[in-house]
Parts: C-alpha cells; sequence; structure tokens
C-alpha cells in the first residue's frame, strides 16, 4: 500500500491517536484537509470519531479515502476501507480489536491493493501483512 505517489501525494505526516491524558492532542486540523498530504494516526480508536470531526471541519473532504489497519503484522490482521464519512461506521460494524493504524488520504484512492470498502477477512497473504506492518513499524515479526 503506497503512502505517497509523485502525482498528488507529495507530503507524509504522522500523528497520535491521543495524548498522554487520553484526549484528543492538540494539532493543526487545517493540515488534515491538504490534498497533498497522507496522514498515519497511530493508535486512535477511542479518539477516532472526534479526530475525523475535526478534519472535516477544518476542510478534510467526506469522501477523502481512510483504510483502517487493526492488528498490523499479525496473523489476525483486518483491513477495514471507507472514506472519512463512513470509516467510524464501518469500524463499530466491524468490531476489529487490537491496535489500530488509521491512514488517510488520496494515495488510497489510487491504489489497487486497497479492500473494497468494509471488512477485509483475516488477510491469508503473511507476507502482504508483513510488507505492510514492516513498512509501517519497522518491526519484523519473528525477526
Amino acid at each position: 500500500m503506497p503512502l505517497t505517489y509523485r502525482e498528488g501525494a507529495r507530503r507524509l505526516q504522522f500523528v497520535t491517536g491521543h495524548d498522554s491524558r487520553g484526549a484528543l492532542p492538540e494539532l493543526d486540523w487545517t493540515a488534515f484537509a491538504d490534498p497533498t498530504a497522507t496522514t498515519a494516526v497511530y493508535m486512535p480508536r477511542r479518539r477516532l470519531p472526534e479526530f475525523v470531526d475535526k478534519a472535516v471541519a477544518a476542510g478534510l473532504p467526506d469522501g477523502t479515502p481512510v483504510v483502517a489497519i487493526c492488528n498490523a503484522t499479525r496473523p489476525n490482521e483486518k483491513i477495514i476501507s471507507g472514506t472519512a464519512s463512513t470509516i467510524c461506521r464501518l469500524l463499530a460494524e466491524g468490531d476489529p480489536n487490537g491496535p489500530l493504524l488509521i491512514l488517510i488520504g488520496e494515495a488510497f484512492r489510487r491504489t489497487r491493493r486497497v479492500v473494497p470498502e468494509g471488512l477485509s477477512e483475516a488477510l491469508p497473504s503473511y507476507p502482504r501483512a508483513l510488507m505492510l506492518g514492516s513498512l509501517i513499524s519497522g518491526v519484523v515479526p519473528g525477526g
């Protein structure tokens, strides 16, 4: 899953899903509305609806692609694909557990590897999970 592409997504930003108190962190919300940016949000499970609301209020289009990866790099990895307006509902319906990584941006509209909207089954291709997780986390399972 590419996080950038030369024709549009030229900037990658990493943010935390909550601060040390568990509250939504203070962020430059207009940065999330930049169509040339891809955003990775780490561990936002409890604050995701508030996060999405603030990003949309700052100008992020409702139709912006969003990918949720639950249990990245693990054999029970699941991917939920949606948009800024659907991802919270899809996560609630899919009820995945474990660590959550959210990826936001136009880069995910252009990749062929993103699953159709909704919840994927646990990925049968562990090497794909390994590649994605290693790219994002820098950790190689079993390594």
